[in-house]
């Protein structure tokens, strides 16, 4: 898997899949800001499952598990900038 972040500041990094789909189950020390850029998120909660796209913001509470489904679309890479709220 083709993976990059680039942290902007200590809270604040770029993040770029290029494969063509990255699974994670995970729980988050802190909340996490989510800018979409490009590429399609799917989001699974025990309430529900949230799908993004390029323009759109989520925010992950902390210490929840949420599987997160990463995938390219219309040939751009998934690209993402996450910003930890601590």
């Amino acid at each position: 898997m083709e993976y990059q972040a680039k942290y902007i500041t200590e809270d604040i990094k770029l993040s770029c899949y290029e494969d063509k789909f990255f699974k994670s189950d995970i729980v988050f020390d802190q909340h996490m800001l989510i800018w979409f850029i490009s590429g399609e998120t799917r989001i699974v909660r025990p309430e529900a499952t949230y799908t993004f796209g390029p323009g759109d913001i989520f925010l992950i509470p902390r210490n929840q598990l949420a599987t997160i489904l990463n995938y390219p679309k219309d040939g751009q890479p998934h690209k993402t900038v996450v910003m930890h709220l601590t």
